[in-house]
């Protein structure tokens, strides 16, 4: 008779009524080889139907115990999917609210430094103004310097004989030659052969003497090209003889005046054409 197997779950023939059973030992031959099932030859059989149906019940039970725990495990994985997405869903909603602060603080820093650039544009112009300015005003505390000086000297020079006025002047030209060739290192020689020579021409050209005028300016030419020589640059060398041009124009003025005083004294007037004064 057929029992059933809570094993295989169905009704199947034991041990003992299979013809190829052949007992081996006492305990083969007890009632527990009546519960052993041939097909899954485990003692897994039950000799009354209600036996099996408790049987079955119990591992329905189990199973849907069982189900039951799966199906807790599916909800909670369930909320906890739900949950991890609206953490997701948080985490993109940050960053792309980030990245809109990142694209405004982007724009904010690019009009930054527009401005920037617009302030250094403009404080490279103010500073070349101010350059600019500057220099003018350097310029004009030189004009005014001198003007003020220039007074002073008209000043000193009120109420003075025009013998005295050339005297204040040639003094103070000498003076300022000296410091100028005393800046350049040059030797005195070569501007008293200077003053010497611009004397020949100045009085050469005021008698119309044509072969003194050719002399001297070769001369002048000659002591330029020392000057030169001697590391004088161009723009010095022209204000060396300036100088020296003028200085021998008021000492030819102060010769003339020292003519006039004489003659005047010996009552013979003969007073020569002055030659072009130099201020």
């Amino acid at each position: 008779m057929k029992k059933y197997c809570t094993n295989c779950q169905e009704y199947k023939e034991s041990w003992a009524d299979h013809p190829d059973y052949r007992p081996w030992n006492q305990i083969e031959r007890s009632s527990s080889r009546h519960k052993r099932c041939f097909s899954c030859d485990r003692y897994t059989l039950i000799n009354s139907p209600s036996e099996a149906l408790v049987s079955v019940q119990a591992q329905n039970s189990l199973l849907q115990s069982r189900a039951s725990l799966l199906e807790q495990e599916r909800s909670n994985l369930q909320n906890l999917m739900e949950i991890g997405q609206r953490a997701l869903n948080n985490k993109d909603s940050q960053i792309s609210s980030l990245g809109y602060q990142l694209s405004t603080t982007q724009g904010q820093l690019t009009t930054v430094q527009n401005q920037l650039v617009t302030k250094a544009k403009n404080f490279d112009e103010l500073t070349q103004q101010f350059g600019t300015l500057q220099i003018e005003s350097n310029k004009k505390d030189s004009e005014l310097e001198k003007q003020t000086k220039k007074i002073e000297e008209l000043k000193t020079m009120l109420g003075k004989s025009q013998e005295e006025v050339l005297d204040i002047k040639i003094h103070e030209k000498e003076k300022k030659l000296d410091f100028f060739i005393q800046g350049l290192s040059i030797e005195r020689i070569l501007v008293s052969e200077l003053r010497k020579e611009y004397k020949r021409l100045l009085e050469a050209q005021h008698n119309y003497n044509s072969k003194i005028i050719d002399s001297a300016e070769e001369e002048i030419e000659g002591l330029k090209t020392i000057l030169l020589d001697n590391g004088v640059n161009v723009d010095d060398m022209q204000k060396v003889c300036r100088k020296v041009e003028k200085l021998v124009c008021l000492k030819i003025e102060q010769n003339k005046i020292y003519q006039e005083r004489f003659e005047a004294r010996q009552g013979t007037p003969n007073i020569p054409p002055s030659v072009p004064s130099s201020s």
